[in-house]
C-alpha cells in the first residue's frame, strides 16, 4: 500500500490533495487526463457503462492507487471514477510520478505490486466464469492472447 510518505519518511514534496464529496466524479471514460491518484482517505469506485448499465468495476480504499493506466499509458481514460463518501487523494502527474520513482525506487516496486494483484484478481474472476459456463475458454483464450 502506497502512503504519503516513503518508507524512508520522506513526503512527496510536489504533493497535491484532491477532496471531493460523495459522488463526485474524479474523471470518465474517454477523458485525455493523465494524472494518477493515491487515495489517502475514502474510497473511490471505478465503472465503465456497458450496454446502457453500469459496471463496477472495483472499489479503491486508502493506500491503493486509481488512475495509473492513463499515466503509464498515455491513452484515454478506460472507465470512469467517482468517490464513495468524503475522499481525499493524492495526485501525481506524470513528471511528478518520474519525480517520485526517482527519489523513491520502492515506489515503482509498490506500484507494480498492486498491478501484478489486479492481474490475478482479474484471472481469478476469468476462471470462475469459465467453471460456472459463462465463458467459453476459446473466449478467455482470445481474451489472454489480447493481453500479451
Amino acid at each position: 500500500m502506497f502512503n504519503s510518505s516513503s518508507s524512508r519518511g520522506k513526503r512527496f514534496t510536489d504533493q497535491q490533495v484532491l477532496k471531493l464529496t460523495d459522488g463526485e466524479i474524479l474523471f470518465r471514460e474517454g477523458d485525455l487526463s493523465r494524472e494518477m491518484y493515491i487515495v489517502q482517505c475514502g474510497t473511490v469506485e471505478v465503472y465503465k457503462k456497458v450496454e446502457g448499465s453500469t459496471v463496477i468495476l472495483g472499489k479503491v480504499e486508502r493506500g491503493s492507487m486509481v488512475g495509473e493506466m492513463s499515466l503509464l499509458e498515455s491513452l484515454p481514460r478506460s472507465a470512469s471514477a467517482r468517490s464513495v463518501g468524503d475522499t481525499t487523494l493524492l495526485v501525481l502527474d506524470p513528471g511528478s510520478f518520474l519525480l517520485k520513482i526517482r527519489r523513491d525506487p520502492t515506489f515503482a516496486f509498490e506500484l507494480m505490486k498492486q498491478l501484478s494483484g489486479r492481474i490475478r484478481q482479474t484471472n481469478d474472476k476469468l476462471v470462475a466464469l469459465i467453471a460456472a459456463e459463462q465463458l467459453s475458454k476459446n473466449n478467455l483464450q482470445e481474451v489472454v492472447e489480447s493481453s500479451l
